[in-house]
């Protein structure tokens, strides 16, 4: 049994091959084709909204990068090629500084229109490679291959003077947003990396400079 598709008609076709013994005792070969178009394409359409709905599994549905879960799975990936070939790492941790206010004074929408301006501002501040998340809230990661610890400061820097001269139009009053900004590297030498305690380690380093007043990035 097989399928094939007419490349005349675009039908597509079951084909069934039988040996049977005929009413005169010779053995003859039976081929039954069935169409089976339809079923063909609920398949493609099935197949085309399961990648979709893996897609949309992966992103977070108000500012389209990437969620948690496949910050997670991105990264984990990643950081198996940066141990493979040795080389450094680094991942940067910011948080908007008073959100709830922005959301007390002018709304949830109006928080979400905030939202989408900074990521915005990310995805065109980093590099292709790498990877952006928003991984709760007001909170945002992002993945840096082959960065060591010097450079992913810098980045971390020229992003939040961006966010920070950067204003969103809200209820027709400019907003401005900062935020604080928690970085740290991996030593390209060592054997193990856990993406989960690079988080738990840009965490800290992002609440030291929330303790300092905010508005600044804190690298380690």
């Amino acid at each position: 049994m097989w399928e094939f598709r007419n490349t005349v008609t675009n039908r597509w076709f079951q084909c069934r091959d039988e040996a049977i013994y005929w009413p005169d005792g010779r053995l003859v070969r039976i081929e039954i084709a069935t169409d089976i178009t339809e079923r063909k394409q609920m398949e493609s359409e099935l197949d085309a909204a399961r990648r979709e709905a893996e897609f949309l599994a992966g992103i977070d549905p108000l500012t389209s990068l990437n969620n948690r879960r496949a910050f997670s799975d991105l990264g984990n990936q990643l950081l198996k090629e940066t141990i493979r070939f040795k080389q450094p790492a680094s991942l940067i941790m910011f948080d908007l500084d008073h959100f709830k206010q922005i959301n007390d004074q002018f709304g949830h929408e109006s928080g979400d229109e905030v939202l989408l301006h900074i990521a915005r501002l990310t995805r065109e501040t980093v590099r292709q490679a790498d990877i952006v998340a928003r991984i709760g809230g007001e909170e945002f990661a992002i993945l840096l291959p082959q960065t060591d610890l010097e450079q992913a400061g810098q980045l971390a820097e020229r992003l939040r003077q961006t966010l920070m001269n950067n204003t969103v139009n809200i209820k027709g009053q400019g907003i401005t947003t900062t935020a604080s900004f928690g970085v740290i590297s991996c030593d390209p030498e060592c054997d193990e990396l856990r993406l989960d305690q690079m988080l738990a380690d840009a965490d800290a380093e992002l609440y030291k400079a929330k303790n300092a007043g905010r508005n600044r990035s804190v690298c380690r």
